[in-house]
């Protein structure tokens, strides 16, 4: 559960994917060329409710970084339905 939500992180990405608000993008793994890693991050509309920071573990990736002080209306959006 998210802050007392019925979602796990997971979850809650598929939700904001349905919503429009994340999208899965892909990268080349390094170690391995024939596959991909997945990562989330937000898109132009989610941006509204956070930004995309670089992931420290590998530059080619980044990963949603949402803002406290909107959170409680993202959860709103993700409960009711609604993108915002």
């Amino acid at each position: 559960m998210l802050h007392g939500k019925p979602y796990t992180a997971q979850s809650g990405y598929r939700r904001l994917q349905l919503l429009g608000l994340a999208e899965r993008k892909s990268r080349p793994s390094s170690k391995h060329p024939d596959k991909e890693k997945l990562f989330w991050s937000l898109t132009e509309k989610g941006l509204q409710f956070g930004k995309n920071l670089t992931d420290p573990n590998n530059p080619r990736q980044t990963q949603p970084h949402f803002y406290d002080s909107l959170f409680p209306r993202l959860l709103s959006v993700m409960m009711n339905g609604i993108a915002a």
